[in-house]
């Protein structure tokens, strides 16, 4: 039993495929973080912290899902070398706005009980990610998502008769081909944990601002 165990139903992976599982699935997301932040920047939004983050984001990620409709529209590819330049101006773009752009922020001495309660939840959601990078296993994800990504990622946007979600819902999935043309099926979802994680860092914020510190932390925990 032990053995049958240690085998488990997939085969093992090795160092080098794991790599390239964890770049396939950390890259775009740090690519759509990058491209949300400067568009913070461009917009001014006064913003700080993790909700920053979160709103860069969405930002970015409704960004680069236009991007690549265009791209994919033109039959060009988008290699995982090309996000991971585009996450590295995420560098400066995480420098804090000019003085004039915040007004100052003067927040009142937390309980240390807060910082225990975030601790957790980055934990949680680093447990998500890796989580995230999984064999995929809910037929939503296999049946429509992943076929329609990887059909557009490797043969740019085409008409898919008779499958709905490539008419209704194709701004997401075209954030999962970068991952899908690397060969990295699985690490599709990374793209989606983000989201999670954006979700957890906005109720956060809103909380904080609408009753106090620790409710902010529970309520993202």
């Amino acid at each position: 039993a032990r053995a049958a165990f240690d085998q488990g139903p997939w085969p093992r992976l090795s160092a080098g495929e794991l790599l390239r599982l964890f770049l396939a699935g950390i890259v775009p997301p740090l690519a759509y973080l990058a491209i949300g932040l400067w568009l913070l920047r461009a917009l001014r939004l006064p913003a700080r912290g993790a909700e920053r983050a979160a709103l860069a984001y969405v930002f970015g990620t409704g960004a680069a899902s236009l991007g690549l409709l265009i791209l994919y529209g033109v039959g060009l590819h988008v290699p995982l070398l090309a996000l991971a330049v585009v996450a590295a101006t995420a560098v400066p773009a995480l420098r804090q706005q000019a003085p004039d752009e915040l007004e100052p922020e003067v927040a009142p001495p937390e309980p240390p009980w807060i910082r225990w309660i975030d601790a957790l939840t980055l934990a949680a959601g680093a447990l998500l990610f890796l989580a995230a990078l999984g064999p995929e296993t809910y037929w939503d994800g296999f049946e429509y998502h992943l076929p329609i990504a990887k059909a557009w990622a490797e043969h740019g946007i085409h008409a898919l008769p008779g499958v709905l979600d490539a008419e209704l819902r194709a701004g997401i999935n075209l954030l999962y081909g970068p991952a899908l043309a690397a060969g990295q099926p699985d690490a599709a979802a990374s793209v989606s944990a983000g989201f999670a994680l954006a979700l957890a860092a906005l109720v956060r914020a809103e909380a904080r601002r609408r009753a106090s510190p620790g409710a902010g932390s529970l309520a993202a925990f």
